[in-house]
């Protein structure tokens, strides 16, 4: 054949092809074949859920087996006439199966009788259904980052500290805590906000599932932010040892200051903390005493410990030894009259029964007190005693004294670690001045 013979009159050829395709749509159009049609994506509505929230059980859809493929197959003009949107696919709860599965129920909203048939890839919904279960749980407050140098967090305060969390047995079995988290990174001023509320496991990550429910959803949080100050601490103790026993040096503590917080106004004020007698009584003991001290109950209202590390506690020791007696023999000439009256003058009765002479000086035979070592390099000469005689008459009531002899009590100015029980009184004459 040659070339030429095919382009021969080629005009009247292709009016040839079109009127032969003209004729095969119009047959077409005439016999309306039958077809199949295939929409995928056709979500599947689950009714009558209700019954099984009634009875206490959630159902959690498996293998995404709510999401189908229809198949439509009838006449093409009938096909034509059915959108997605119209083709309904239901699965009632009240047809659950004991395998735990639904029905899958598919029909259309138009010419659905007209339809030679219509099927979809899954048949049954696919179901887990578990107890449903309650719980209460806390809200913590978690605090991010730090506040500004010298500022600490204060109290941290919610408008509602519990939650109220519903859903299948097995989730609400992973939740270790609710929370929330807010940031004071930098603050030097209180904070008060609206925070989201998470439930975390164990592991601190997030636990979500569709059929969990809070009955809400974030809280308010108000969190103080306060300044900090050094402050020294300063102790007593109240008591007496038991008979032949003393408080020897200061008290001994692991902690002689700390950091207190709140507001600069309050604080600024502040410059110690002092620990009351009665919070460390020695009452008949007779040994080394320690006990512990919560400096925290001793802070001034609107004053927290700055230090959340510390509890508080402070252990303090109370140094108590047993106590000698020794007589000490001091110069009568160390003994001196103050506040006499003017005109008078006054002499010790050498006679008294406390006063001895020895080597023809005469002594005062005092009785100290102290422990072990107290009355090492100690001698008469470091003891003085005042006479004061404007003290006796104020004692009697009176503004004179005539010219006689008097008893009069002594005041010792006595070494460290030295001291007396005893009221010694010595005779003194009182005469006018020559």
């Amino acid at each position: 054949m040659k070339i030429s013979n095919i382009t021969n009159n080629w005009g009247l050829k292709l009016l040839s092809v079109v009127i032969a395709f003209v004729l095969w749509l119009v047959v077409v159009n005439i016999d309306d074949p039958v077809i199949s049609y295939t929409h995928t994506g056709v979500m599947v509505d689950v009714v009558n859920a209700d019954s099984l929230t009634a009875k206490g059980k959630v159902y959690e859809i498996l293998n995404n087996s709510n999401v189908i493929s229809v198949t439509l197959i009838g006449k093409r003009s009938v096909i034509e006439s059915i959108g997605k949107d119209d083709i309904k696919a239901i699965a009632d709860i009240q047809d659950l199966t004991l395998m735990d599965t639904v029905a899958i129920k598919v029909t259309t909203t138009k010419n659905v009788n007209k339809l030679d048939a219509i099927k979809s890839d899954i048949n049954a919904l696919e179901l887990s259904i578990e107890n449903l279960k309650d719980v209460h749980l806390p809200v913590n407050v978690n605090i991010e980052g730090s506040p500004a140098g010298g500022y600490v967090v204060g109290d941290v305060v919610t408008n509602q500290n519990t939650i109220k969390v519903s859903g299948p047995e097995s989730i609400i079995g992973q939740i270790e805590k609710a929370q929330c988290d807010i940031s004071v990174e930098g603050r030097t001023t209180d904070i008060s906000t609206s925070a989201d509320i998470k439930l975390l496991d164990e592991y601190g990550d997030i636990v979500t599932h569709q059929n969990l429910s809070t009955n809400i959803k974030n809280i308010n949080v108000t969190a103080s932010v306060l300044a900090t100050k050094a402050v020294d601490l300063v102790y007593s103790y109240s008591g007496v040892p038991s008979d032949g026993y003393v408080v020897t040096g200061d008290l001994e503590c692991d902690k002689k200051a700390v950091y207190i917080a709140g507001k600069p106004s309050v604080i600024d004020n502040i410059s110690v903390i002092a620990i009351p007698a009665t919070a460390i009584n020695v009452d008949g003991k007779n040994d080394t005493y320690t006990t512990s001290v919560n400096v925290g109950r001793y802070l001034p209202e609107g004053v927290r410990l700055a230090d959340s590390s510390f509890d508080g506690n402070v252990a303090v020791t109370v140094n108590i030894e047993k106590t000698v007696e020794q007589i000490i023999n001091v110069p009568v000439e160390n003994l001196k009259f103050i506040n006499l009256p003017a005109g008078k003058s006054a002499e010790i009765n050498l006679g008294g029964a406390d006063i001895k002479e020895e080597g023809g000086k005469h002594y005062l035979m005092f009785k100290g007190i102290g422990v072990s070592g107290a009355f090492d390099d100690i001698e008469g000469n470091d003891i003085t005693g005042y006479v004061n005689v404007q003290a006796y008459m104020d004692e009697l009531g009176v503004s004179e004294l005539g010219d006689g002899n008097y008893s009069m009590g002594i005041l010792f100015i006595l070494p460290d670690g030295i001291q007396t029980y005893d009221d010694y009184q010595v005779g003194v004459t009182i005469s006018d001045k020559k």
